[in-house]
């Protein structure tokens, strides 16, 4: 284990990194240090060499500006690649191994290839997961080039607003969400309209924070409240678009059966009818 790991280092600040709420204390001490694994990071103002930031790290995958000593970038490679203050100090970066395969690749390029080869988590981009888990290989043959893409922008047609339809929903003006009431092992599936109607991504991304108390609402747009959910408790989700804006919100209560909100259900639909008669025949009355 390099000394600069040890915990009684003096550039070992736990304290300053939360690396003690990470575990990551543990990890180092054992000897795990990130050796093998593969980070790829996308970010802007990563300088070659910082002296007691970011150190052998020569690398600024964008030949931009290396003079941003204080950008986003440069402590997010400090974290990823630092020996130092890191957490993972032996890890590479997946970027680097593309881009040295082909230089010339642009920013969005590069982005599009790591999406395209990540090892998907969830279905769809999430919070949580991102669009999965990264992988370092071959450039794809038919990868997305900057044309394409230039292309797919121009014609893209993105999610400004969408409304949902269930029965049982109330609008909370006040805060500018839709309220609805479930109980424990309640299942509904949202119905919603997306504005405006020639989007080019149909799909409600759902966020939230609270899990695993709540379930996830997936691309299926189902929405369960876990029986073990204990009533008096709710949880505010969020629903964004592809480009990650939120556009819709919905705040679920838990109550206790009986209580919940009017459920969806199929019209029932009777139908009058008179026999030798003159009389108008009713036709399609809804039923209560």
């Amino acid at each position: 284990m390099p000394a600069a790991f040890a915990v009684n280092a003096p550039t070992y600040d736990a304290s300053a990194w939360y690396m003690g709420e990470l575990g990551v204390t543990n990890l180092l001490n054992a000897g795990i240090t990130g050796k093998g694994v593969k980070v790829g990071m996308v970010d802007t103002g990563i300088r070659p060499i910082v002296s007691g930031s970011v150190t052998n790290m020569a690398i600024d995958v964008w030949g931009g500006d290396t003079s941003q000593t204080a950008s986003h970038g440069l402590g997010v490679a400090s974290i990823i690649k630092s020996d130092k203050f890191g957490i993972a100090p032996m890890a590479t970066a997946i970027c680097a191994l593309y881009l040295q395969q082909k230089p010339d690749l642009t920013r969005d390029e590069l982005y599009e290839i790591l999406k395209a080869n990540c090892v998907k988590l969830s279905d769809g981009p999430s919070k949580v997961w991102g669009h999965g888990l990264i992988q370092a290989g071959p450039i794809p043959a038919n990868y997305k080039t900057q044309a394409q893409i230039d292309a797919e922008k121009a014609s893209y047609v993105k999610a400004t607003s969408a409304a949902l339809s269930n029965k049982g929903l109330t609008w909370n003006n006040q805060y500018s969400r839709y309220e609805i009431k479930m109980y424990p092992g309640e299942t509904r599936k949202l119905k919603y309209t997306l504005v405006p109607v020639n989007v080019s991504d149909t799909n409600l991304y759902w966020y939230c924070g609270n899990m695993p108390t709540f379930n996830p609402i997936g691309l299926d747009q189902v929405l369960t409240v876990p029986t073990t959910t204990a009533t008096g408790r709710f949880l505010v989700y969020e629903a964004r678009n592809r480009e990650r804006e939120t556009i819709c919100r919905l705040r679920v209560d838990v109550v206790a059966q009986g209580n919940e909100s009017d459920p969806d259900k199929e019209a029932i639909i009777g139908f009058v009818v008179v026999i030798a008669s003159s009389a108008p025949i009713a036709v399609g009355t809804p039923l209560d």
